[in-house]
């Protein structure tokens, strides 16, 4: 796995999403073969609620999620449908392609109302963002995100650096659960290694 792809996957994990990665497009061509389109980096899925820590029956449970107020996380259910770079956060032309579109999103089909895989397959052909209301009166957001280098953090465009200062920041807060972790992500169990041996990420390069 691309070493940008797992620390993304890890961030969005940690802040509650489902995921999946290195998703392989595939459509049939003229001659009834089946062909590679493109593949979907990162696809994450997030249910609304928070996740809770149990602790004693009488204790008020503790937040186990990072919280991160760059992804814009509502009360709402929230589908990202990822391109990964480890250079400049952009889009390929490839993640606006139905083929593209239609194979992530009639995996969650079950989500949407009558008719709205195809509403949102129109709007994302030729726009990141689109929200609508699904069963019982919630909303559902789905939306394109570039993940590299990029100084926008928002809807649309989350920079590595960003990712890499509050992933730091979380682990260090969590570090006593964090030390009996076994993360399965190359990137996060780096991130960890770096927190226990009391190392911390920074631009600051100097002595």
């Amino acid at each position: 796995m691309d070493i940008a792809v797992s620390l993304v996957e890890a961030y969005l994990r940690a802040a509650g999403y489902l995921t999946l990665s290195e998703v392989a497009v595939f459509r049939i061509g003229a001659d009834g073969r089946s062909e590679n389109v493109t593949d979907i980096d990162v696809v994450g899925l997030r249910l609304p609620g928070d996740v809770a820590e149990p602790g004693p029956e009488d204790a008020h449970p503790e937040l186990a999620l990072l919280r991160d107020p760059v992804l814009q996380i509502e009360d709402c259910i929230d589908i990202i449908i990822g391109e990964v770079k480890q250079g400049e956060a952009r889009f390929n032309k490839a993640i606006h392609s139905r083929e593209a579109l239609h194979s992530v999103l009639h995996r969650v089909r079950w989500l949407f109302p009558p008719g709205g895989v195809d509403e949102t397959l129109e709007v994302l052909s030729r726009g990141r963002t689109h929200t609508m209301k699904t069963w019982g009166d919630m909303d559902l957001r789905v939306r394109l995100v570039a993940f590299g280098q990029s100084d926008r953090n928002d809807e649309n465009f989350i920079g590595h650096s960003h990712i890499l200062k509050v992933s730091t920041e979380y682990i260090e807060r969590n570090l006593d659960v964090m030390r009996g972790a076994k993360p399965s992500s190359p990137a996060a169990q780096f991130l960890v290694l770096l927190a226990k041996t009391g190392h911390h990420i920074g631009k600051d390069l100097g002595p």
